[in-house]
């Protein structure tokens, strides 16, 4: 999808299947559909009000807005959701900062175990600036470099969406795939050919833009108040 944003596509989106292997449980499953989109010179800020418009639209094409309940949450998606820190969330529910590179196993375990089951859950809430290394395809904040320009959804305490402003440094991009590859095979993990088609056309030019990608499935349970996601698929 970033190769077409390089070759002048400004606002894209699709709708397809993603697979994860040996993901199963009451909130994952190995295959799922995934709604990712992609709008050029936008910001964190755009992603933040695409989000809310989807969740606001769907919640009134089921004639539950201003509020969907999930589990025990009323959540309101009439006043304006919350936004934190990561850093912020770690320091008040975990006792620590992340900085720019903690240890990837203890903030894993941090931000399931700690983290996200206090996070507010009577309005969405938007958890930002993860960590420098785990930028993943998102750009530095260059205001505060141990910071990315990364965010995440969480909806009555359900991760929804993950979306960044994407990296556009063709360079940095290769060495972070380098990186990761020599993490992977140093955890024993089967190799990843380097994608040279995206990196080609990074370095052809590719506006400033922002992405976000958002489960599907999650979304129907919020709006079904399914709290399995093997209720809301027709072949779990």
């Amino acid at each position: 999808m970033k190769q077409l944003v390089a070759a002048g596509y400004e606002k894209i989106y699709q709708i397809t299947k993603c697979f994860r292997q040996n993901e199963r449980g009451q909130r994952h499953l190995p295959e799922f559909t995934m709604l990712e989109w992609y709008e050029t010179h936008a910001t964190m800020t755009e992603l933040e009000q695409r989000c809310m418009d989807i969740l606001t639209e769907s919640a009134k094409a089921i004639a539950t807005y201003p509020t969907v309940t999930f589990g025990e949450y009323q959540i309101s998606l009439k006043d304006d959701c919350y936004r934190l820190e990561v850093q912020d969330a770690f320091e008040k529910f975990a006792g620590w900062r992340p900085g720019a590179t903690p240890p990837p196993q203890k903030f894993d375990v941090d931000l399931v175990e700690k983290v996200e089951p206090a996070l507010p859950q009577d309005k969405p809430l938007f958890l930002k600036g993860y960590p420098a290394s785990m930028a993943s395809l998102a750009k530095i904040d260059p205001r505060v470099p141990e910071r990315a320009l990364r965010l995440e959804l969480y909806v009555g305490g359900l991760e929804l969406a993950n979306g960044f402003e994407e990296l556009t440094d063709s360079d940095l991009q290769r060495q972070r795939f380098e990186q990761e590859e020599q993490e992977r095979r140093a955890l024993g993990k089967p190799p990843y050919p380097l994608d040279n088609e995206f990196l080609a056309a990074l370095a052809e030019g590719m506006p400033d833009c922002a992405g976000m990608a958002m489960g599907l499935d999650r979304l129907v349970m919020i709006l079904t108040n399914s709290e399995n996601i093997a209720n809301v698929v027709a072949f779990p």
